[in-house]
């Protein structure tokens, strides 16, 4: 398997969990450091863990919703490093959202782990 479809297929491993609402197996997929970045909502984050604060809490049975990913494109930057880049909708019970991702991954230990994740949002249609 090329190291762009073990990439692709850690995003259908990721969101498989989150879908069936695993969040401690999905979170297993982001860099567990101070030095991971994300964005959500128009703010920069730092460090795993304030992620895991976020998506690793507690839910209601349902709350975390249903997301799907659409026009996934995979770009090697290096043997051990890639970017993911794709179209997504989350709906919740709450509301219906849609945007983009790019995520940036390095192999680390046998694994791909995300490094760096920015995440733009708009009003599901």
């Amino acid at each position: 398997m090329s190291a762009q479809q073990e990439i692709r297929q850690t995003l259908a491993t990721m969101f498989d969990q989150w879908n069936r609402e695993d969040q401690k197996s999905y979170m297993q997929h982001y860099w567990k450091s101070d030095d991971m970045r994300w964005s959500m909502k128009g703010v920069w984050y730092k460090g795993w863990s304030s992620m895991n604060e976020i998506y690793g809490a507690d839910y209601p049975k349902g709350a975390m919703g249903i997301t799907a990913l659409f026009d996934i494109e995979v770009q090697m930057l290096a043997d051990d490093l890639g970017i993911a880049l794709y179209t997504w909708t989350h709906h919740t019970p709450r509301e219906n959202v849609a945007g983009c991702t790019s995520q940036v991954f390095r192999k680390m230990g046998g694994a791909w782990l995300v490094i760096n994740e920015n995440s733009a949002r708009v009003p599901a249609q």
